[in-house]
């Protein structure tokens, strides 16, 4: 039989939907803006027919990037983390189960 806290833990998501969703925006945001940096950059040469000003142009689009994508990946990181050992504890608790039995 479950205990309460087992169900109260079971029916409580990790993290909401609408918060997951805007993670994955700003990731997905971050790595657009890393690959817009780099065409810049590369594709359209913007540092050679621009000079300082497209440098600046190019490093800004590959920061901001960055800064959009690193913090996510490891936030969402810690919430693998996290189910994974929601999940262990689940799997302990069957197999004591079965031994109860």
């Amino acid at each position: 039989m479950a205990t309460h806290s087992d169900l109260s833990s079971a029916e409580k998501p990790a993290i909401k939907p609408p918060k997951l969703f805007w993670l994955k925006l700003m990731m997905l945001l971050g790595i657009a803006l890393i690959i817009l940096g780099h065409f810049l950059w590369k594709g359209l040469n913007l540092p050679q027919t621009m000079g300082v000003p497209g440098i600046i142009l190019v490093a800004a689009c590959c920061a901001v990037g960055l800064i959009l994508s690193l913090p996510t990946k490891i936030y969402l990181t810690l919430l693998l983390m996290q189910h994974e050992s929601e999940a262990k504890m689940a799997e302990r608790a069957a197999i004591r189960k079965k031994t109860d039995l």
